[in-house]
């Protein structure tokens, strides 16, 4: 049972609000970024990440990598899967 008078969790508050803050700014780099990755995978297989395999994108996005990077990576784990 928590304390009557319990400390706020300013550490897990601040990290919640930079998350959101980090969310906002980079959903709609990433979400033209898949686009990107989208088209390059259609144009090779056919295909749509949604007919693939699960794969993360976004550690991809996150580490720079390029949408022909990210969407051949993907078809190759489609491959191995």
């Amino acid at each position: 049972m928590p304390a009557l008078f319990e400390k706020p969790d300013l550490f897990n508050q601040q990290c919640d609000l930079e998350d959101a803050i980090y969310n906002a700014n980079t959903a709609p780099k990433f979400n033209a970024w898949m686009k990107e990755v989208e088209a390059v995978l259609i144009k090779k297989t056919g295909l749509s990440s949604d007919d693939l395999p699960d794969y993360c994108y976004d550690n991809d996005f996150e580490d720079g990598a390029t949408p022909k990077q990210a969407a051949n990576a993907a078809i190759k784990a489609a491959k191995e899967f």
